[in-house]
């Protein structure tokens, strides 16, 4: 078998790896396997929280495969293999009460999880049910939020006004320097995390844990929030309906997720894909 150009394959869902009806190809799917089978490692890199990104991984197989989940925008690490936590940075919940009033603030939607549900004090708002479908969750409402969530969480949202997103970013950043890592993961979505959680860090501890280093990966995405991982890997390949931002940060650009991008380009690095 010749040697492989990467060992591990990180994967962005929304706007990359699934198309725009949310869904994969079996084309696209049928790639991946194949490069599975190679024995390229693939982790689904994801600003979903574990459970929207489960249903994803097992339609590709990925505990059979000896894939990865990485949720949450690096905050969480899984082998689905083995079913199990391999690295995880949360938040304090005493930060939430701050987090609140900065949303109240900036006329913003706060959204939190646990296992199953997208927690809030806004349940009619748009943004809460596309999301909650998109990661195949339920929405619960909470009047008080700081007082409902008690436990440690991966990641919070900030959603609403693209303007009145921006606004609160600028301010969010300078009040929570030091405490928490504050980002854009689209225009309308303001993310909290442990101080330096990001895909790219993540990423670092899966190499670490396969004892690989970043010239092994090989990244695709779309969104603000995998630009770290597109600079940091060996190899970044942006979607063509990728942000400007995102396609500037990247090695390479392919065909656009409903295009089955991620196929074109892995047939393109991996011959024995064709």
């Amino acid at each position: 078998m010749p040697e492989l150009p990467y060992r591990v394959l990180a994967l962005d869902l929304d706007g990359t790896l699934t198309n725009s009806q949310k869904m994969i190809t079996p084309f696209t799917r049928d790639v991946v396997t194949r490069a599975a089978h190679l024995g390229v490692k693939i982790v689904l890199a994801s600003g979903r929280p574990v459970p929207g990104v489960v249903p994803v991984a097992k339609k590709l197989r990925l505990e059979d495969l000896d894939g990865y989940i990485l949720a949450a925008n690096g905050a969480q690490l899984l082998s689905c293999r083995e079913n199990r936590v391999l690295y995880e940075a949360t938040m304090p919940p005493s930060l939430l009460p701050r987090m609140k009033a900065m949303a109240d603030a900036y006329d913003l939607t706060m959204i939190c999880y646990d296992e199953h549900s997208l927690i809030t004090d806004r349940p009619d708002d748009p943004i809460v049910a596309y999301e909650a479908q998109n990661d195949s969750m339920s929405i619960r409402y909470a009047r008080d939020l700081p007082a409902a969530v008690t436990w440690a969480s991966p990641k919070i949202m900030l959603v609403g006004r693209e303007d009145k997103v921006e606004a609160c970013r600028r301010s969010a950043e300078a009040a929570f320097a030091g405490e928490l890592h504050v980002f854009l993961s689209d225009k309308c979505f303001l993310e909290f995390t442990a101080p330096g959680v990001s895909k790219e860090t993540g990423l670092m501890q899966l190499l670490h844990h396969l004892h690989l280093g970043p010239e092994a990966l090989l990244a695709f995405g779309d969104g603000l929030n995998d630009i770290p991982m597109l600079q940091f890997a060996g190899m970044g390949v942006a979607m063509e309906n990728a942000w400007p931002e995102v396609r500037q940060a990247a090695d390479r650009i392919t065909l656009s997720n409903d295009q089955d991008g991620v196929a074109v380009a892995l047939q393109e690095l991996f011959p024995t894909l064709r």
